[in-house]
């Protein structure tokens, strides 16, 4: 299980100076592994058709699996069969294997899951990318391209397209972990396709394209019995609301809230949290809001105070015809 964003990633503080040792031995790690890659010492593989990889250079709850489901629908609008790959964070599954929908997300992980659920698509997870995406083609040969969550580092899978993306946290206090939030340099967005920014982020110098993405709450569905209602309706008829997420950064999904105008107590939960037991209090009054991802967990609990927020992703014109553009030489336009 991740543990919680800690605050003092955002900005220089003691805790981080005391890592900058190691922070720097990881990021001579980092670089000598991309060049390693590059020079062909380490095999990297390419598949037969497109590979799109989302990812970021920050670590926890940028917005990465939203926009996967985004560009799913998107793509598919325009003709594309998409399938996808992802690492299965959360689940205990090593081995490559196909996703499916009864599967229980401590096994494949939540946000595998998620995808396979809402976006009725191919999902097939494993530490290996390539041994993911491999099982995926030969049980799934009419696809035509495929998404890989969450992969931006992961080098032995070779890819097509690199989308970052990017939150209202920049780059945090700048240092590589452990001493600070990243993953690689912030050089490494010169190098991909399109930086995706959600909400009010900015990246300075830099001649990548650049989509906005906004993430809303549009409606609450109760986990049990399926009644929904928009964000005016919960609001009023619910006073005592509780705001729980086991997310990479909770602090997204309760800015969410309140915009909607769903003033909540909140509940920050670590990352991939698998609600072994109840987190909430004993509070016949309260009404609980969680993440559609973590209401794959909670239907043991059977805990009819629970609600989950549906969210709506909007992204700026663009972003899919560039995608396009990048890939049509290897597999001809769809749209054409």
């Amino acid at each position: 299980m991740k543990k919680r964003f800690p605050q003092w990633w955002l900005t220089p503080t003691w805790r981080s100076w005391l890592l900058l040792d190691q922070s720097w031995l990881f990021r001579g790690l980092v670089a000598s592994r991309r060049w390693m890659y590059q020079r062909g010492w380490f095999r990297s593989v390419r598949l037969p058709l497109p590979v799109i990889v989302v990812g970021s250079i920050l670590v926890g709850g940028t917005g990465k699996t939203p926009l996967v489901l985004w560009l799913i629908e998107a793509l598919r609008e325009r003709g594309w069969k998409v399938g996808v790959v992802s690492r299965g964070y959360g689940g205990k599954s090593a081995q490559a294997r196909l996703v499916n929908l009864q599967d229980n997300p401590l096994q494949v992980g939540d946000e595998p899951l998620l995808i396979a659920r809402l976006a009725r698509v191919p999902v097939a997870v494993g530490h290996s990318r390539v041994a993911a995406a491999e099982l995926l083609l030969e049980h799934c040969p009419h696809l035509d391209l495929i998404l890989s969550d969450d992969g931006l580092q992961h080098l032995a899978l070779k890819r097509d397209v690199e989308i970052a993306v990017m939150d209202a946290r920049g780059f945090g206090n700048g240092y590589m972990l452990p001493a600070g939030p990243l993953r690689e340099p912030p050089s490494r967005l010169n190098s991909v396709t399109a930086i995706v920014l959600r909400d009010n982020a900015t990246v300075p110098f830099t001649r990548t394209p650049l989509f906005r993405m906004n993430l809303s709450i549009e409606s609450f569905t109760h986990v049990f019995s399926g009644e929904t209602m928009d964000c005016l309706a919960f609001a009023a008829r619910f006073k005592k609301r509780l705001a729980a997420a086991g997310i990479g950064y909770p602090q997204q999904f309760f800015k969410c809230l309140k915009q909607a105008g769903v003033e909540c107590a909140e509940l920050s939960l670590p990352d991939h949290f698998d609600f072994a037991a109840s987190p909430f209090p004993a509070d016949p009054e309260l009404v609980v809001v969680i993440t559609e991802k973590d209401m794959l967990k909670v239907q043991h609990l059977k805990d009819e105070r629970v609600w989950v927020a549906k969210a709506r992703t909007a992204v700026e014109p663009g972003l899919v015809a560039l995608i396009e553009q990048k890939i049509e030489s290897r597999c001809g336009s769809k749209t054409a």
